[in-house]
């Protein structure tokens, strides 16, 4: 007969393990060209993390990367996740860096926004927020009120980052998977989402891939992943 000690680690050696959550899918609007913009979510804690990829259609891991850290996300019991996959689905179906109006989404927040384009490929719209899919990030952020985020691009290598106390959370990652830390990445970004969430006191962490192949890519950037989750 099996001992009452012994009954109890056998239950607890075959337990689900933590990496098997469920997501739950929404839309939180939708697209220039009617795709909805969806976003995933899982958890009931109190701590809302949001983590987003794919805001420029033309970079090609973000939105892959961002597919397979969901897959294999934990999440802690005080934690609530939000991932969005590809936060400009025009602009990755036309594989284009803009959305559908050839607007560069992450020039179109409303914090130092600018008329200006270093180049036609950065245009920031006709206003701040003139764009549907930025509107509808902004709003989503304003509603659920994150302790932090992540924006995923590329293909600069680097760890970017915004907002306050993101400097030992960009170190540790920056550790974990070998890239450097960069507080500016070498050029003005007038209304970036990095800029909105600096103004609105909101840490942002963007993640800047490389080009190299996906698996390549997956395997220097994905022992960050658990970092940026687990900081405290």
């Amino acid at each position: 007969m099996l001992s009452a000690a012994f009954t109890v680690s056998l239950a607890i050696k075959v337990q689900t393990p933590p990496t098997a959550v469920e997501w739950q899918r929404f839309v939180y609007g939708k697209s220039v060209e009617g795709r909805d913009l969806e976003a995933w979510e899982t958890g009931q804690g109190t701590q809302t993390i949001l983590v987003l990829g794919g805001i420029h259609g033309d970079e090609k891991n973000p939105v892959p990367f961002m597919k397979k850290w969901r897959a294999i996300a934990p999440c802690r019991p005080d934690q609530h996740l939000i991932f969005i996959e590809c936060a400009n689905p025009d602009g990755q179906n036309n594989q284009t860096r803009g959305n559908a109006h050839k607007v560069d989404l992450n020039r179109n927040f409303d914090a130092d926004w600018s008329p200006e384009a270093r180049a036609p490929r950065y245009f920031p719209g006709s206003k701040p927020l003139s764009e549907p899919e930025s509107v509808a990030l902004y709003e989503l952020i304003k509603r659920t009120k994150p302790m932090r985020m992540m924006s995923i691009h590329g293909p600069l290598n680097c760890v970017n980052f915004d907002g306050p106390d993101c400097v030992e959370l960009a170190t540790e990652m920056s550790l974990a998977c070998g890239v450097p830390v960069k507080s500016d990445i070498g050029y003005p970004t007038p209304g970036s989402l990095g800029r909105w969430c600096d103004a609105s006191k909101i840490p942002l962490i963007t993640l800047e891939l490389t080009s190299e192949d996906f698996s390549t890519c997956w395997r220097r950037y994905q022992p960050a992943l658990n970092v940026f989750l687990n900081f405290k």
